[in-house]
């Protein structure tokens, strides 16, 4: 599940496909992963930064979620 969940966040970064939503999943994961034991100083700065492309309307920017986003203004 980590191996599909990492690739599932680097596709989506990279194309800028449902950047939100991979944010949200590289946030689950990094969660996950302290919860398990894995504590490193690195985790915070991944979270923050997954966080941004969560807040911020990053994808609406380039990427695919440009032509969605053209498509369906409303969506988020």
């Amino acid at each position: 599940m980590v191996t599909w969940g990492e690739l599932a966040v680097a596709v989506g970064m990279l194309l800028g496909l449902c950047t939100r939503t991979a944010g949200l999943i590289a946030i689950f994961l990094m969660v996950n992963f302290a919860l398990g034991g894995y504590h490193d100083a690195s985790l915070i700065v991944l979270n923050l930064i997954a966080l941004l492309f969560v807040v911020m309307p990053t994808g609406q920017w380039r990427g695919l979620d440009r032509g969605l986003h053209a498509r369906h203004p409303g969506a988020i």
